[in-house]
């Protein structure tokens, strides 16, 4: 049990350890794609880890299908 002093007063409370990490299952770093001279994706970064729900977003000719498209 932990001590919070506030004011004081003290306020006992309980603090739970962190939940262990999840292994990361995707993981891109840096990824560019272009179409000749126009660029799609730029330094995209992604980490995705076991568990995660993910939504890509984004308007039209955004990336994302490309992205989807590198991910497979």
């Amino acid at each position: 049990m932990s001590q919070l002093a506030v004011a004081d007063q003290e306020v006992a409370m309980a603090v739970k350890p962190a939940a262990p990490a999840r292994p990361s299952v995707v993981s891109l770093s840096g990824i560019t794609k272009s179409f000749g001279p126009t660029l799609a994706n730029a330094g995209i970064d992604l980490s995705v880890r076991a568990g995660d729900v993910i939504g890509l977003v984004g308007g039209n000719g955004a990336g994302k299908s490309t992205l989807m498209r590198i991910l497979s």
